[in-house]
């Protein structure tokens, strides 16, 4: 019983965990095309990306090759 319940809670906690992430990526990925509709250059939304999600340069850049659209 001890087991399954300690089962139970990891495998919701698992599944918060990654919907958390899954949500924090769709706004990250919102911003930047938002920010790139209104004309902000990569290295600006790069920037901004990094101050609002508190990223560090490469995480921030690693986001950005992911969603900029070309």
């Amino acid at each position: 019983e001890f087991r399954r319940r300690a089962d139970e809670k990891a495998l919701r906690e698992a599944i918060e965990e990654a919907t958390k992430a899954a949500e924090k990526r769709g706004e990250i990925r919102m911003c930047i095309q938002n920010w790139q509709e209104f004309g902000k250059s990569y290295d600006e939304t790069a920037a901004m990306l990094s101050s609002r999600f508190q990223l560090n340069t490469d995480a921030a850049k690693a986001q950005m090759d992911r969603f900029w659209r070309v």
